[in-house]
């Protein structure tokens, strides 16, 4: 059973209620038959100005009605900068294959640099929503590949999921960590398990310029010779931009980064 918290400042724009809820998560719940705009758009993002007044962003719970539709032009400016600047963390709650068939082309297609996940119920979507709070106090974060922890000023632990396979998306959820945790650059120690695999899509976004721009030296910590020989694969470009090693244990890769910094 879901759970309904009072809305502590609330507005109604032409295609939605928009709710300031306690727990900080500002929730957007579509009006039904809804053609949305670019106007449509606007007018909403005058209300999410006024709920964070004095904060650059904060947690978005978007829930989608049964029906409706967007203009070229409107998903266009959903995806905009601007928008996306004020977003930490937008969860989209969807009941219908066209949401989601829609929902995965703004992530995949529009590529938002804040964490975008899609969600059956408002109840999971808060959950995931509010991990963003309780973790970034601790300094510790979750993408869907990997956990992250802010060790030191400007290094990070990024420790990959058991038995998950590195794509894309994932990379780009890590990414926006990094720029959020490290936005002057860093060093990182990355950790994998025996049985973590990548799909093809992962090396381009490996490389990209974003991310190895924020590195001042990474560290590899790998268990397996498969894991190696395929590391060597994905740091042959990578390496000749910044240190880099590959290690067997996680205090050696720790005390070389800290070598390698002062």
């Amino acid at each position: 059973m879901e759970v309904k918290l009072e809305a502590a400042k609330t507005f109604e724009s032409r295609i939605s209620h928009i709710s300031a809820l306690p727990n900080g998560i500002i929730r957007v719940e579509m009006k039904n038959d809804i053609q949305l705009t670019p106007e449509d758009l606007d007018e909403n993002m005058k209300f999410y100005k006024e709920i964070l007044g004095n904060k650059e962003s904060g947690l978005f719970l978007l829930v989608f009605a049964r029906e409706g539709s967007s203009s070229k032009e409107a998903r266009e400016k959903f995806a905009s900068p601007e928008r996306a600047a004020i977003k930490k963390a937008e969860a989209l709650v969807i009941s219908t294959m066209s949401h989601r068939i829609e929902s995965n082309f703004y992530k995949n297609f529009f590529d938002p640099k804040h964490p975008v996940r899609l969600f059956d119920t408002e109840e999971k979507a808060t959950k995931w929503l509010l991990s963003f709070e309780d973790e970034s106090k601790q300094g510790n974060y979750e993408t869907s590949i990997a956990y992250i922890k802010h060790i030191e000023d400007d290094i990070l632990r990024i420790e990959v999921k058991q038995n998950v396979e590195i794509n894309e998306q994932g990379l780009k959820e890590n990414l926006a960590i990094y720029q959020k945790t490290i936005p002057n650059g860093g060093y990182l120690i990355s950790i994998f398990s025996e049985f973590n695999t990548a799909s093809p899509d992962a090396k381009p976004a490996f490389e990209s310029p974003n991310r190895t721009g924020l590195k001042k030296g990474e560290a590899f910590v790998v268990s397996g010779l498969s894991n190696r020989i395929e590391l060597e694969y994905y740091i042959k470009k990578t390496k000749q931009m910044y240190p880099t090693e590959v290690f067997e244990d996680e205090v050696s890769a720790l005390n070389w980064i800290r070598e390698i910094r002062e």
